[in-house]
């Protein structure tokens, strides 16, 4: 015999879509899927467990050797001075000059001990013995340019005289700064040689310079102190 429920069929569930959806009932091929999917989870977590049992194990037996694994030698201590270096307090020569006598003094109302303190005078103004012939040359232009005035008129027949003048007094014509730098040159032991321009005509007018060699005498070169006002300056460079 069988049997009939008198109640109404009920509705099938739907299955779990999401955590708050509906609930359906789940075909059991799926479920059998799921049981399989679970199985194969549990045993890959199994095998994790055990392998990092082994690898644990392993390294737990693995002893640090004691010794380190680089020696570094100890460093020596620097000593401490017993004694700080004295610092000298005495001021340091400055650099000599050499000078030449002048041993052609000819006529002239001063003696040479004179003309040479003048020039001496002008030297340690002017020059220090770390110089170059060619810095001591243009220091000798400068002073006669910037410390020296032209006056128009001097005696030329004493070349020493009117260097002598020049050196005091700081003034004179084309003679005296001839005059002047030539004395200071023979002081310097710089070769140097006497240039007069002499008139050729009418109105025409003396005029006096320097030819100087900076090395030696295998060149020379124009050497002209005297104010040109209007014209470029002659000289060594």
């Amino acid at each position: 015999m069988k049997l009939v429920s008198t109640h109404s069929a009920r509705k099938p569930r739907p299955a779990q879509d999401d955590y708050y959806g509906e609930c359906t009932y789940t075909p059991v091929a799926a479920k059998k899927q799921h049981r399989t999917v679970h199985h194969k989870l549990l045993v890959s977590a199994a095998l994790i467990l055990v392998v990092g049992t082994v690898v644990s194990t392993t390294l737990g037996s693995y002893a640090m050797p004691n010794e380190p694994l680089l020696e570094v030698p100890p460093q020596p201590v620097p000593e401490a001075l017993d004694t700080v270096p004295a610092v000298s307090d005495t001021t340091p020569e400055p650099p000599t000059v050499t000078r030449y006598a002048l041993s052609d003094i000819g006529g002239s109302r001063y003696s040479a001990r004179d003309l040479e303190q003048a020039a001496d005078l002008v030297i340690d103004e002017i020059i220090t013995g770390d110089m170059s012939q060619k810095r001591q040359v243009q220091r000798i232009y400068e002073w006669l340019r910037l410390d020296c005035s032209y006056s128009g008129h001097s005696d030329k027949h004493d070349v020493f005289q009117g260097a002598y003048d020049m050196l005091t007094l700081r003034t004179g014509d084309c003679y005296n700064y001839f005059a002047a730098a030539k004395v200071l040159f023979d002081r310097l032991g710089i070769q140097n040689i006497d240039v007069e321009k002499v008139p050729n005509y009418a109105g025409d007018s003396l005029h006096f310079w320097n030819l100087v060699s900076l090395d030696g005498g295998a060149s020379w070169y124009h050497f002209d102190a005297t104010p040109r006002y209007g014209k470029a300056p002659t000289s060594v460079w």
